[in-house]
């Protein structure tokens, strides 16, 4: 540090020498260490007087005619231009005030070819402005008139007049107002003199047919034009009334102004002035003349994007439009793409009112509506396009399809996406013996002697077999215990419970009960859609809830003859409390709704086995029967009765749980 201090005393003559020296050229600190610029000044006066005009572009060129910048002079006609690199440059005028402009030094700019030749380059020197750099621009004359429609006089807007001098050389235009006046300023005289003559022509993309002045049609003009009228200018004065007529101009518009279309095939219409003829084309040039109609159909080009269509118009003397008047289209042909997911993809919902994800893309036209449908068949009112969507499930249980479609802005419909979720009952119980996850019960048997399942399956109406158990005093407790929707298989020996669970295919054990007189009763007694570990103890229900873990006790039967049959009878998503008095056939159930207590009659002989299950879907239990391979049940839905007959072999026990314990429990 001290050594840095020393040095800087040591030099301070120098750096204050250096600054003085900087200050004396003109360059500041701040210029120090960057890029070396000049600049270029001076000053745009009338040539009559010598007054400043404001409101002047000056434009900067390099000597290869890149263009550099432009600066417009204040209100006293001075203009600076800084940030020059060092080189020659060409400076030249642009104004709208009706001075003839200039490049310098003195070279009228109208006159000269493009790029101007004969003119004096500017030089700029590192960190210098060069000055005076000066034009006294002279007052040119002007043209002015106004564009009409032939049919009717009214003024045409947005025409273009271009003006050439007596070689055909182009020098300046102007655009007609709403009105249809235009005024081309700033014209020089000739070769000096203050007087010149020029060449006027009309140019529009509105369907007319342009002319030279005076009337001489463009189109099919040889070049130069032959037989067109030059039109005189004095400078400082203006030439009015060089009127234009035009005929012909119109419109097209494709299928109505709309804005995408999914089909080749469109419909123009068109509309002129005193037509005879016209030629449409797909491309930027004519071919194929025809007789002028006001709808044609047309076909567009087989690729999607943008599509224009060009359309030129002829009167009946042969003039042409030398420009087309067009209109445009998106071609869109290809249907959205998407996808829809169900419950965040859930696997079944006890529910019928779910939530769709919808996701679709559309590149060209973009989104716009959707439908859906659970059959693929019967479809929803179009809707516009969400992210997000309520939805029902058709009515009653098991494997539901739902189905979206798409559509976007030019009304291509996708093809149908769907996805699937299982609809279970208000708790797994209603599917105890539910082995596919189909929201039905499956007709089945356990084989004692052998520890063989045997299933029936209602979504395929296939035989499935598994192995498990077979001690003889193993007694089947199918129950969906994971709360998967799908019955785990299970087995209770002497207290203890043996469970695989069909969600993951991992076996577990728990141990309850285990008296003599225990009887296992396993079923969602707590709602949370798993089966609780129960027994029924001469008339006594302890039953432990998977939802907490508790044990609790409830008194309901008791008379030898009593079995459980515990079910969702009320369709609470809860099982209810229910004995099966086998002397008599009487079923009693306690609501666990409503706490009330019922008995639904009196069903079945001396012998017959109690099957309760939710046979028809609606969320209830069915009363039902087995008798000798026979199946008799009454669909809580309607009231109605019907048999089923499978099994009957001595050995099968109906695979639902009433008809397990009645089996090992009543020495049945």
């Amino acid at each position: 540090m001290k050594t840095r201090i020393s040095s800087l005393r040591g030099g301070w003559p120098w750096m204050v020498i250096a600054l003085i020296l900087l200050t004396i050229l003109g360059i500041g600190l701040d210029k120090i260490g960057a890029q070396s610029l000049g600049s270029i000044s001076g000053r745009v006066t009338q040539d009559s007087d010598g007054t400043g005009i404001s409101g002047v572009r000056i434009d900067f060129y390099t000597t290869n005619w890149s263009f550099v910048k432009d600066v417009w002079t204040d209100s006293s006609g001075n203009y600076a231009s800084g940030g020059l690199p060092a080189g020659n440059y060409y400076v030249l005028t642009s104004n709208q005030q009706g001075y003839i402009d200039e490049c310098y030094d003195n070279i009228v700019k109208s006159r000269s070819p493009w790029p101007p030749t004969d003119i004096t380059p500017v030089n700029v020197a590192i960190a210098f402005d060069t000055p005076n750099i000066n034009f006294a621009l002279s007052k040119g004359g002007s043209i002015s008139g106004r564009v009409m429609k032939d049919s009717d006089g009214t003024g045409i807007q947005n025409v273009e007049i271009d003006v050439y001098d007596s070689n055909w050389i182009y020098l300046n235009s102007a655009f007609t107002d709403f009105s249809g006046y235009y005024a081309v300023k700033g014209l020089p005289g000739d070769g000096g003199f203050p007087t010149g003559s020029y060449y006027l022509g009309t140019w529009n993309q509105q369907g007319y047919i342009d002319v030279y002045y005076s009337n001489i049609t463009k189109s099919g003009s040889l070049w130069p034009p032959v037989g067109t009228t030059a039109v005189k200018v004095t400078s400082g004065s203006d030439t009015s009334d060089i009127n234009f007529r035009l005929s012909g101009g119109g419109s097209i518009v494709i299928n109505g102004g709309n804005t995408y279309t999914n089909s080749l095939s469109v419909v123009l219409t068109l509309s002129s002035n005193g037509v005879a003829q016209m030629c449409i084309s797909n491309k930027d040039s004519c071919t194929s003349w025809e007789v002028f109609a006001s709808s044609k159909n047309w076909s567009l080009e087989p690729t999607n994007g943008r599509k224009t269509v060009y359309a030129w118009f002829k009167d009946g003397a042969g003039d042409a439009s030398s420009t087309p008047i067009t209109d445009s289209i998106i071609l869109d042909t290809i249907p959205p793409a998407g996808t829809i997911v169900v419950n965040s993809g859930a696997d079944y919902t006890d529910t019928p009112n779910v939530v769709l994800t919808l996701s679709a893309t559309d590149d060209l036209s973009g989104l716009s509506q959707m439908r859906f449908s659970n059959d693929g068949t019967a479809w929803s009112n179009w809707e516009k396009y969400a992210p997000s969507k309520q939805w029902a499930l058709s009515s009653g249980k098991g494997q539901k399809t739902v189905y979206v479609q798409f559509s976007d802005c030019a009304g291509n419909q996708s093809s149908a996406f769907s996805a699937d979720i299982r609809l279970v009952g208000t708790l797994p119980e209603d599917i105890l013996m539910d082995f596919d996850g189909d929201g039905k019960v499956d007709i089945g048997v356990y084989r004692a002697g052998t520890g063989a399942w045997y299933m029936t399956l209602s979504s395929t109406n296939k035989i499935y077999g598994l192995g498990y158990g077979g001690m003889p005093e193993d007694i089947p407790v199918p129950a969906d215990y994971d709360g998967d929707g799908i019955v785990d298989i299970g087995i209770y020996r002497n207290g203890a419970w043996f469970i695989i669970k069909s969600s993951t295919g991992e076996p577990y054990g728990v141990g309850w009960g285990g008296l003599p007189q225990d009887i296992p009763v396993p079923a969602d007694y707590d709602g949370d859609k798993k089966a609780d570990i129960a027994v029924y103890r001469n008339g006594a229900w302890l039953i432990i809830k998977s939802s907490t873990g508790e044990s609790y006790g409830v008194g309901w039967g008791g008379d030898p003859s009593d079995i459980p049959v515990p079910a969702d009878y009320d369709g609470d998503g809860k099982a209810d409390i229910a004995v099966y008095r086998k002397n008599t056939g009487a079923w009693f159930i306690i609501k666990s709704s409503t706490g009330d207590a019922i008995g639904p009659g009196y069903i079945g002989l001396n012998g017959d086995i109690p099957v309760p299950g939710d046979y028809d879907g609606d969320g209830k239990a069915d009363i039902g029967m087995y008798r000798n391979g026979s199946w008799s049940i009454i669909k809580s839905s309607t009231g109605e009765s019907y048999s089923v007959d499978w099994g009957g072999d001595p050995s099968d026990i109906p695979l639902n749980s009433t008809a397990i314990l009645f089996h090992y429990f009543y020495g049945e």
